[in-house]
């Protein structure tokens, strides 16, 4: 049997939602399931259960234990002592399962592999499906709410550290943007939203995100911002080396030495489809293994397809062929600028101080990858000059690149042009972002917001964010909108 915190309360077993009653037996079984195997008291749930508890509370409580057991079985909540203690499987609780991988990720982010921390913390997010509590008594959700709320955002801004550690800032920017909109005191965010609107060139917003700040926390608490705020205020001012993207290494090692794991931007937790794709460059990528020159991928198709989302997904599936490692590098960063984007690849590959010259730095680029197996994925190509000189040449080597374009001038690459989502897939996302039951409840709205969106992935994330922040909002309301 599976319990359900993180969203409506619920209990399954098997099969569908198990039918619990109404608000204050929800309520109850919300309180032993905060405190599985363990004694919950009388006094303590009274408390719990009512803001002012009436003469009849602990029958009430009886009578709502008796139902629950005829629900769930007679075993499954137990009498001990002065109180009750409910019998849960270990990982049956989905907070439980939550608070289990938050705590992985931070021993992950503490031995330095962010990479792990934020798919951890992505997978265990993902088991929120709006409020939590839902469908329990006001009084009980009222006190209780709000520190797993609290716990939730600690997590979130866990996971945007983490994944700022690995490079992901220009995906990040709207994600945190939106949080920021709704939390907007929460300084640790803020600075995080500061930081990814740096690293992807709009200094001038990430200073206005700091004023806006101060002026928003002098007005509603009469305080000025922390002094971690107001340093990072100056480091962005001052643009500091520190605040630049990490770098991404892998070792300067040869061939013939111990495989390197990959380093790339984490996979987006709810990614979906593309399978025919994946397919098809796993051949291309599996045939070019065999041949006597380097394997050249091109994904291209229109703003918002998911060209970026599926090329990460590729180099994480394909990266276990590349021994000697995956280097990714966003080029839009580099504004176009081959020169940039080679310096910053240079680096990647461990070389710490790079040529001033053009040619030596192509020269020492080329001999790096000679004789190894690397992975180079190069995102968000504007033109072929900007890719020209940036594909390996060596044999074992592959490259993946993104552009709007299918880049003709370039010869040798492996053409994939991506379109919009079929409706059933575009419509799988959607529910995957806002919430599986809550897209089964309206699927016609589901598939209306689909087509509006133009099935493309960027969209659809968006709409589906803005659901999912209204998680009692009507999905045809919003369509209408």
């Amino acid at each position: 049997m599976e319990f359900s915190l993180l969203g409506p309360v619920e209990a399954r077993d098997g099969g569908g939602a198990l039918p619990l009653g109404g608000a204050l037996r929800r309520a109850l079984l919300a309180a032993l399931l905060l405190e599985p195997g363990r004694v919950v008291s009388d006094d303590s749930l009274v408390s719990s259960l009512w803001a002012v508890p009436p003469a009849t509370a602990r029958a009430q409580i009886r009578q709502h234990v008796s139902a629950l057991r005829r629900v769930l079985g007679t075993g499954t909540i137990v009498r001990r002592g002065s109180g009750y203690v409910l019998a849960a499987e270990p990982g049956s609780v989905d907070l439980e399962v939550f608070a289990r991988g938050a705590e992985l990720a931070r021993a992950a982010t503490a031995a330095g592999r962010t990479a792990d921390a934020a798919a951890l913390l992505r997978e265990a997010l993902a088991l929120w499906h709006g409020e939590p509590l839902g469908g329990a008594a006001y009084d009980f959700v009222r006190r209780t709410a709000p520190a797993l709320e609290e716990r939730r955002l600690a997590a979130l801004e866990d996971c945007f550290e983490a994944e700022l550690a690995e490079g992901c800032h220009g995906e990040l920017v709207g994600e945190i943007l939106a949080q920021v909109e709704q939390h907007p005191l929460r300084e640790r965010m803020r600075g995080q939203l500061m930081i990814a609107l740096y690293r992807c060139g709009r200094q001038s917003e990430a200073l206005e995100v700091f004023r806006q700040g101060g002026r928003l926390l002098r007005e509603e608490t009469g305080l000025d911002l922390g002094a971690r705020l107001r340093a990072l205020e100056r480091a962005i001012h001052a643009e500091d080396p520190a605040l630049d993207p990490p770098v991404r290494t892998v070792s300067p090692a040869r061939a013939d030495t111990a495989a390197q794991p990959p380093r790339l931007p984490a996979v987006l937790a709810d990614f979906t489809g593309r399978d025919a794709e994946i397919t098809r460059v796993s051949a291309v990528f599996g045939e070019g293994a065999r041949g006597d020159r380097p394997t050249l991928c091109a994904i291209s198709g229109a703003p918002g397809v998911g060209k970026s989302a599926l090329a990460v997904r590729l180099a994480h599936l394909l990266g276990g062929d590349f021994p000697d490692g995956c280097v990714h590098v966003d080029l839009r960063e580099h504004g176009g600028d081959p020169a940039r984007a080679l310096a910053r690849l240079l680096r990647l590959l461990g070389v710490a101080d790079v040529p001033d010259a053009w040619e030596e730095r192509v020269d020492r680029y080329l001999d790096l990858l000679s004789g190894r197996r690397i992975l180079v994925v190069l995102d968000n190509a504007e033109g072929e000059a900007a890719v020209r000189p940036l594909l390996p040449q060596a044999p074992g080597c592959a490259a993946l690149v993104t552009a709007r374009g299918p880049l003709p001038g370039l010869s040798g690459l492996h053409r994939i042009e991506l379109r919009p989502f079929p409706s059933v897939t575009a419509c799988e996302l959607l529910a995957r972002v806002i919430g599986r039951t809550r897209a089964q409840a309206e699927p016609r709205a589901v598939a209306e917001i689909a087509e509006l969106c133009g099935r493309l992935p960027l969209a659809l994330r968006i709409a589906g964010a803005r659901l999912a922040l209204r998680p009692h909002g009507q999905v045809a309301r919003f369509a209408a909108r």
